[in-house]
């Protein structure tokens, strides 16, 4: 029988395991130094917390938590080290941190036999504050610490201020939302600060009545503080309901803490003061994780004194924020090795009855940081006239010290839930506690969550005890806000009105791509036969990894997330991004990224994102270098653009402390000097031949598959103007905190970013480097398999040099989308030796695949699986029908039409939609009527809104051109991009399901090509007395032809002679694309009748009416417009309509049209299916990107080379002639071989490589090669 595990964590890293080390718990804490101040708190408040944080609708059956002490303890620690307990981890090094902690002293009971049974002491600390980045994304996601980063300065002094104020020893801040604006760069607070009063004085002058060691002073102090001390000993024995005390304490309870509490002696004199007795009871079993890795402290070498230490672990899901995908409460012990010293602090002060010992804790008070309100601590003194807001000052009760050694285990999960807990079945069992150790206790022999729980009768009846019948329905998942704001993730959709992204395009090995994607992801989402729903799939997508700088310093508005402003958001983050193609089982269904690596400079969006969306974000410091410009060696310098820190693990080798150490440099500066000829010729042959391959490789992509890098191209137009997210896949998960090598939560994640406006997209032409330092924990290069330039080795440093390929910039805005989960791991089966003899399969997950695109067939949809409005259009690739692009709409964009691509996109594809609409409606309107019926059935079923257009629009196709514009084409310009979108997929649908063929017209596409018309063919037409106002507008396009022509009856001439020469042009436009309509069949006369735009109508009947309505010829029209022209300059009187200029506009705007239903090709838009085969068939998405930056799409540089060839005024256009061009799709920098690829050298032509742009001397700003063969200036 198989074992049903946690599912395995997958770390593409590596595990705890490395090189037989292990790095897991249990660790030792050397040298902690503790100051504990005891804060006095109202006990019912104390209680209403624990309730909300902790018990919340938790069966106490499993467990119940109430404050052991009308007291909250303040302390302030410093780790003098931190190690792991085996002896091959500790040879490695240390790491060291400050903490600052509030920490609630515990009981905790269970209901056995239906009453409360007393179970242990323990602790909770809901509000705690680090400053060491290392331990802040470990404690958060292993135990569940809800810690925070601060920013911890001793003794700052306040003498200078007055030579008796008190002595400041601390202060702590941290970021707190909302007050970021009022603070330093950093965005940190104060939040926390502990003063000392000053020494008594005898000299002062003069004398102080009030002085604190006066006998006056002192014996009313006495007496306050033993009346107060005695009142809080006779709450603490009473235990009265009345003064905020829990009930459930009984004789029994107190019977059973003595024995605890003899116990806990016993274990305190025989582990630290006695070590020759020995150990008793349930402390012999030694602490968690003592004895569960290689080389750690057996049980005769733990300590026998432990504190529980309660911490709530809890995640916020990507699709709901306001729920929590995984919420435990966690058990971790935390023990005494050595008692090394202790004390109490403020002696003196004790004397003169002072409990305080003189020390006083000020707390700014913040709405984000409620830790006053929260639980429930005794104000002393309130000062309201702070700058930053309130300050309250609390006073301590007897404060004291301790030195000791720590010993830190595993935790254990007392009980968890998910917000959906999956079983094999389709039937779910929603938001269920699980019993962890019940689950344990049963031998893992069974799912979790499958246990039989007592019947919720019970369950209400507990809670109705404890007063939270409120909790006795099992409610959704919500996740807790106890704790305020400030050290929580913050949900989105997130907003970027303005965000830089530099893309550095770095060359890399397929194999090794291939491998970290099957190992990673594949691999993992095999499964197991129990998994529901459809699998996973990726493959990568070229030979690429793209490194993505982004800059968010925005000057057009504040990063903002739902209501909430987003201006402590990171200033720079840096990520290396893999393409991939998403499956569905053996189905492309769309593209997406996976980021292996991210590091960000802001603390709270760390967490944000490996809280929420699971991106696995390392905290970073991210700098831009200044500007080498002042430098001793002056502007001739090379610059610095960009230096990565981040903190490792220590090595003993370099430094056993923790500290942080660069991780990624970006300047410009070259590997090598230009003088080491040998090395540039051994870095030609190694570097130089990576880059040849590779642009051998794009270029013969590029030629055999043309037609697919073209459709590819125009898909990239979906991104780029029509806002399709882009799709970034994360693995969510979570190390349990039982067993590191387990995921406590894992599920793969699906977030949608969405390009929603593009201000500047350019290539960056200047010599860049980027310099990846080989570290601990952070194996970019080897995992990503990036090949290098070279290697340098710098201080120890070993340094990979990688030369990004053709690197751009873009200036955007950009939206993030709620994160949807794909899939979620519910458990691991681990075969036993018996299982695999029958026939069973190896270890596998099982996995619950809830995505929208996955969910099995037949499963109805519910509430906890809704489809969302952003994810009901399906995946792009799979629905039938058509995309937004198509290849003739990058023809179009070329010859320096790449700026403005949203309107430009936009304009095509209504003209393509209304093409169309139209031939869907004609096809409809020739079916007979039981496949009408059927068809306008079908589109009712579909969608109410869309059939009452559809009715609209069929009505309009029957109607009688108006006098101004055809009632179809005014029908489909009033209707929204989207909604006509949303129309032909609807009919399209509609004709799919009721199985009517649509009208396919017989020669269709007709011809290739016009058929011009012979020289002496244009001839005015013969209309006679036709009324052009009753007429089509093919018949009013005669009539205006004829008008034109038509010559003046006072003078005896032809009409070329009496007409311009642009006039001459435009009629001889119309009457060939009159020739071009006569040689429509019915149909294709129809349908461009119905889809004439009104840049033709209007025009024409404005024509026909200024002219031959009112009897007046063309020339006699040309002139009345001439005389108004110069009466207007004299006597600013208005100009009438220029017949020449409409007469033009009516030829080009004519020719468009008539062009688009010879050649329908000009506005087909790209199947879904053609789409989803021609990105298949390619294997590079670089060979696109490259070609994109080669046409120069949405660049808005001074000197664009697409359209230098029309602008004569350029400067390089004069310098250079016709030879300087556009950049080919493929090339790579000439300086990138350094002086081989100086003009001359054979280098070059040794390797096949054409000099672009064909000059032999450097004369181009940006000399590259080419391969030899391609057409070339």
């Amino acid at each position: 029988m198989p074992l049903y595990l946690k599912p395995r964590y997958i770390d593409p890293v590596g595990d705890l395991v490395q090189d037989g080390v292990y790095f897991g718990p249990p660790m030792l804490f050397r040298e902690v130094t503790a100051r504990v101040f005891p804060l006095k708190a109202n006990m019912a408040r104390l209680t209403q917390f624990c309730d909300e944080y902790l018990n919340m609708d938790i069966p106490d059956s499993i467990v119940h938590f109430t404050p052991a002490l009308p007291y909250v303890y303040f302390a302030v620690l410093n780790y003098g080290g931190m190690s792991m307990t085996s002896h091959q981890a500790q040879s490695l090094g240390w790491v060291a941190q400050h903490e600052v902690l509030f920490a609630v002293p515990l009981q905790r009971w269970q209901r056995q036999n239906g009453k409360l049974v007393f179970q242990d002491w323990a602790s909770v600390s809901p509000f705690i504050f680090v400053d060491a980045p290392m331990s802040l994304t470990t404690g958060r996601e292993v135990y569940g610490w809800p810690k925070a980063l601060a920013r911890i300065d001793a003794d700052t002094p306040l003498w200078t201020t007055h030579p008796r104020a008190p002595t400041r020893l601390l202060r702590m801040s941290t970021q707190i939302p909302g007050a970021a604006r009022a603070a330093g760069d950093d965005g940190m607070q104060v939040l926390v600060e502990v003063d000392r009063a000053p020494a008594a004085s005898y000299a002062e002058f003069p004398a102080d009545v009030n002085c604190p060691w006066s006998v006056t002073a002192i014996v009313p102090n006495m007496l306050r503080s033993s009346l107060s001390l005695l009142g809080d000993a006779t709450d603490i024995l009473a235990g009265l309901r009345i003064r905020g005390f829990p009930p459930g304490r009984n004789l029994l309870a107190l019977f059973d803490m003595s024995a605890k509490a003899t116990s806990l002696a016993n274990n305190m004199l025989s582990g630290l003061l006695l070590p020759s007795l020995g150990g008793s009871g349930e402390a012999a079993a030694g602490p968690r994780g003592s004895a569960n890795a290689v080389g750690v402290k057996t049980y005769m070498d733990v300590p026998k004194l432990f504190t529980q230490n309660i911490t709530l672990k809890q995640f916020r899901d990507p699709e709901k924020p306001h729920l929590s995908c995984y919420t435990a409460l966690v058990d971790s012990a935390m023990g005494v090795d050595r008692l090394n010293g202790s004390g109490l602090l403020g002696d003196w002060d004790l004397l003169r009855a002072d409990p305080s010992g003189g020390y006083s804790i000020r707390i700014h008070r913040y709405i984000a940081q409620p830790i006053v309100e929260s639980l429930g601590i005794e104000v002393g003194v309130t000062d309201l006239n702070v700058p930053d807001g309130t300050v309250t000052t609390l006073k301590p009760s007897f404060p004291f010290w301790m030195n000791v050694d720590l010993f830190y285990g595993a935790g254990e999960v007392i009980c968890s839930r998910t917000n959906q807990m999956g079983q094999l079945t389709e039937q779910r069992t929603v938001n269920k506690w699980i019993d962890d150790r019940a689950w344990k206790a049963s031998g893992r022999r069974h799912l979790p969550g499958s246990v039989e729980w007592e019947p919720m009768q019970a369950e209400a009846a507990a809670a109705a005890r404890f007063g939270r019948a409120g909790f006795a329905q099992q409610a959704p998942n919500v996740f807790s806000t106890a704790l305020g704001g400030a050290t929580q993730p913050v949900a989105g959709p997130f907003h970027f009105p303005e965000i830089t992204l530099q893309v550095y395009p770095l060359l890399a090995d397929r194999e090794r791509l291939d491998h970290l994607i099957e190992t990673y992801w594949n691999r993992p989402f095999a499964g197991a036969p129990q998994s529901m729903g459809e699998k996973l799939k990726l493959e990568t997508c070229g030979s690429y990894v793209y490194m993505v700088v982004a800059s968010n310093r925005s000057e057009r508005g504040t990063n903002w997330a739902g209501s909430n402003s987003l201006d402590w958001w990171p200033r720079y983050e840096v990520a290396f991004c893999v393409p991939v193609k998403w499956y569905r089982n053996e189905e492309l269904i769309s593209l997406g990224i996976v980021e292996p690596f991210v590091y960000a400079d802001g603390t709270r969006a760390v967490i944000t994102d490996r809280e929420v969306n699971g991106r696995n974000t390392v905290m970073a410091t991210i700098e831009s270098p200044k500007d080498a410009w002042m430098s001793p060696k002056g502007p001739a310098a090379d610059r610095r653009f960009l230096h990565v820190k981040t903190a490792i693990y220590p090595d003993v080798t370099t430094n056993p402390e923790e500290r942080p150490r660069t991780l990624l440099e970006i300047d410009e500066h070259d590997v090598l000097e230009p003088g080491d000829d040998e090395g540039w010729r051994g870095l030609g042959n190694s570097w130089g031949r990576k880059l040849v391959n590779d642009l051998r490789r794009k270029a013969r992509l590029a030629s055999s598959q043309h037609k697919h890098v073209k459709n590819v191209k125009a898909l990239a137009l979906e991104l780029l103007a029509h806002r399709v997210p882009v799709n970034r896949i994360t693995m969510k998960q979570y190390r349990d905190a039982d067993d590191m090598n387990r995921a406590c939560y894992q599920a793969a994640v699906h977030t949608e970013r969405s390009i929603t406006r593009i201000y500047d997209m350019r290539e960056i032409e200047q010599r860049v480097h980027v310099r990846v330092h080989r570290i601990p924990g952070h194996p970019i290069v080897e995992l990503l398999g990036l090949k290098d330039k070279s290697v340098d080795s710098r201080n120890g440093d070993v340094i990979f040099n990688l030369q990004p390929i053709r690197p751009f910039w873009m200036h955007v805005s950009i939206k993030e989308e709620l994160g949807t989960i794909i899939g979620r791991a519910l458990c691991a089966v681990e075969p036993d030796s018996a299982f695999l003899r029958d026939g069973g399969r190896p270890s596998a997950t099982v996995w619950d695949m809830t995505h929208p695109w996955f969910r099995p067939t037949g499963w109805p949809p519910s509430e906890s699986h809704r489809v969302r409005e952003r994810l009901a259009r399906g995946p792009f690739f799979y629905p039938s029908g058509r995309t937004c692009v198509g290849p003739a709409l990058v023809d179009d964009l070329a010859d320096g039409n790449g700026q403005n691509l949203r309107d430009q996109a936009d304009r095509w594809l209504r003209k393509s939609l209304t093409n169309d609409l139209a031939l869907m409606t004609l096809a409809v309107e020739h079916l007979d009527q039981h496949h009408q019926n059927a068809v306008d059935a079908e589109v009712r079923k579909f969608d109410e809104h869309l059939h009452a257009l559809f009715k609209d629009l069929r009505a309009a196709s029957r109607e009688q051109a108006a006098f101004t514009v055809s009632p179809f084409r005014a029908f489909c310009d009033a209707l929204p991009v989207d909604l006509m979108v949303a129309l032909a997929r609807a009919i399209e649908k509609a004709f799919k399901e009721s199985r009517s063929a649509p009208l396919q017209l017989p020669d269709f596409p007709l011809r290739a090509a016009r058929e011009d018309m012979p020289e002496d063919a244009f001839a005015r037409p013969d209309v006679g007395d036709l009324d052009w106002q009753d007429n089509d507008p093919i018949t009013k396009l005669k009539c205006l032809v004829a008008w034109v022509m038509e010559p003046p009856p006072e003078q005896d001439l032809t009409w070329p002679e009496f007409v311009s020469e642009a006039t001459k042009e435009s009629v001889q436009e119309i009457q060939q694309a009159l020739h071009e309509i006569n040689r429509f069949d019915v149909n294709r006369r129809k349908l461009l009748e119905m889809t004439l735009p009104s840049s033709v109508t209007e025009p024409l009947n404005a024509l026909l009416l200024a002219g031959r309505g009112k009897k007046i010829s063309f020339l006699a029209l040309r002139r009345r417009h001439d005389i108004e022209q110069i009466d207007a300059g004299r006597l600013h009187t208005p100009v009438g309509i220029d017949p020449t200029v409409r007469l033009t506009a009516i030829a080009r705007r004519l020719d468009v049209i008539v062009d688009d239903w010879i050649n329908p090709g000009r506005w087909y838009r790209l199947s879904r299916a053609d789409a989803a085969a021609s990105m298949k068939q390619l294997d590079d998405i670089q060979v696109v990107v490259e070609s994109i930056l080669s046409d120069e799409w949405e660049n808005y540089g001074p000197y664009l080379r697409t359209r230098l060839q029309h602008d004569s005024k350029d400067p390089r256009v004069m310098h250079f002639g016709p030879r300087y061009r556009e950049k080919p799709d493929h090339c790579f920098p000439t300086e990138s071989v350094g002086p081989l690829g100086a003009p001359g050298h054979p280098w070059g032509r040794q390797h096949g490589l054409a000099r672009w742009p064909g000059m032999e001397h450097d004369e181009c700003d940006a000399p590259v090669f080419v391969t030899r063969g391609k057409p070339g200036p």
